[in-house]
C-alpha cells in the first residue's frame, strides 16, 4: 500500500467515526477541548489565538471563540 493510500483510507476511516457521533458525543469532546484550551500556559500567556470555524462533525469552536472575544483576545480564522 502506497502513503497516498494510506492517507486515504485513514481519512475515510476517520470521516465515517465523525459521522456516527452524536450531537452530544461532539459537544462532549468540544467542550472537554474547550477546558484544556482554556487551562494551558499558551493560551493564557497570548493575546492572539489563531482558530477555525467549525462545521459539519468538526469540534465546535463557537464557545472558545466568544470567550476569547469577551477577555479581550485577538481571534484569527483561517481561510481554507
Amino acid at each position: 500500500m502506497t502513503v497516498k493510500q494510506n492517507k486515504k483510507e485513514i481519512r475515510t476511516l476517520i470521516t465515517n467515526k465523525k459521522k456516527a457521533m452524536s450531537v452530544e458525543e461532539i459537544t462532549a469532546g468540544s467542550r472537554i477541548i474547550t477546558d484544556r484550551l482554556e487551562l494551558s500556559k499558551e493560551y493564557q500567556d497570548n493575546d492572539n489565538i489563531l482558530i477555525y470555524v467549525s462545521y459539519n462533525q468538526e469540534v465546535e469552536t463557537s464557545g472558545i471563540i466568544n470567550k476569547s472575544l469577551n477577555v479581550a483576545k485577538k481571534c484569527m480564522f483561517l481561510r481554507l
